[in-house]
């Protein structure tokens, strides 16, 4: 028994569709990946900026507290120093959180850019194939055209 293989008109146009389909699919999965993570990461870092501000300004106004000039009762500076440091701690505690977020989303990133690699190297494989797909199916149809 003698087993060919005589390629067809629908192979081609198989290999050169699956081709295409293998090196846009991946490549726009990449790059939103990519684009998000970057928003994300920004989205982060602008949020702990804010944060980092709130906390300075409580520190201020915590100083500004301590050395009023205003009259008023040694307790109530007390409680409103008390409120301000409050206020400071749980915006550190946030501001924290938001360093491990950062940290979280860079190496996220991180991962995105190690997941390129093997992207690339599927992109050229779908582009062999489509490049060999279209090729061949436009030798086919010179072939078919001539035979007619």
């Amino acid at each position: 028994m003698n087993w060919s293989f005589s390629p067809t008109n629908s192979f081609y146009k198989f290999c050169a569709v699956t081709g295409l389909i293998i090196m846009l699919a991946p490549m726009a999965t990449l790059t939103w990946l990519f684009v998000y993570t970057e928003d994300l990461v920004g989205k982060i870092q602008l949020s702990s900026a804010n944060i980092r501000i709130d906390v300075w300004h409580q520190e201020l106004l915590s100083k500004l507290e301590e050395n009023s000039s205003e009259p008023s009762s040694i307790e109530e500076r007390k409680r409103r120093i008390g409120v301000e440091i409050a206020n400071t701690t749980a915006l550190r505690k946030t501001l924290a959180k938001q360093n491990a977020d950062i940290k979280k989303a860079n190496r996220y990133l991180g991962y995105v850019i190690v997941v390129g690699i093997p992207v690339v190297i599927l992109y050229l494989v779908g582009w062999v194939l489509a490049i060999f797909g279209f090729k061949y199916w436009y030798k086919f149809q010179l072939l078919k055209g001539t035979k007619s």
